[in-house]
């Protein structure tokens, strides 16, 4: 806002990143709609962030969000916080879309994504029917949160008209380590879910960390690995 007359001004105070530019004193009326613009486009900046950053099904963060934001905690875990990696899977997807339609599919990601959402840390959705989870927690503990997890997937039922979907899924959990990347600890995990795959599905598994992670035969027998069903 200015008293100046000067044209050039007003040119080079937009050209420099000024939104608006208005002469004093201000008319009012024409200073209260100037700010329903500005409020208008605030708004729509808002939702193309959101809608940049969020996937629109899952309501996660999308896989480029979710990579953005992981190479940022990257560099907390690099100076010594605890991070590590939980990947998980839902079984038999495939299945739910070719028995039931990708509709019920479609509620199926949203109920296993709504688990996610309640837990603290970076969350996304990958692609398709698998998601990540970056949390401030030491192998053992992400542990614990992915047993977590898959009991409360477990305990999903999604109602069609013929029977009821309870989705299952499975679990691969990594820990940062030195000279570690996002990249190589999601890649632990992911070996690890495929492992859970192969171990029959709905349980969770640890990376290999070295030779093999700590505690890891202990985790074996502990974690439950609940009843296998057939969407």
């Amino acid at each position: 806002m200015s008293s100046s007359a000067d044209h050039d001004l007003v040119v080079r105070a937009l050209d420099r990143g000024a939104d608006d530019f208005i002469r004093k004193p201000p008319d009012m009326e024409q200073l209260r709609a100037r700010l329903r613009v500005a409020d208008r486009v605030t708004c729509m900046q808002r939702e193309l962030i959101r809608y940049a950053s969020i996937d629109s099904l899952s309501g996660l963060l999308n896989r480029r969000e979710f990579f953005l934001r992981a190479e940022k905690i990257a560099w907390q875990a690099v100076a010594g916080m605890k991070l590590s990696a939980i990947m998980l899977d839902i079984d038999h997807f495939k299945r739910v879309n070719d028995t039931y339609g990708h509709h019920f599919g479609d509620r199926v990601i949203v109920a296993v994504a709504a688990q996610l959402r309640g837990c603290a840390g970076i969350s996304g959705r990958l692609g398709g029917e698998e998601f990540c989870l970056l949390t401030e927690h030491d192998l053992s503990d992400a542990l614990a949160v992915a047993e977590e997890l898959r009991k409360a997937v477990s305990d999903v039922r999604v109602d069609t008209n013929a029977a009821a979907i309870e989705p299952t899924a499975s679990f691969g959990v990594a820990q940062w380590q030195a000279g570690d990347t996002i990249d190589k600890l999601l890649r632990r995990a992911d070996i690890a879910m495929y492992r859970a795959k192969a171990c029959g599905r709905n349980c969770v598994i640890a990376a290999d960390e070295q030779s093999s992670a700590p505690g890891l035969a202990t985790w074996r027998s502990v974690v439950r690995t609940g009843p296998q069903r057939v969407a």
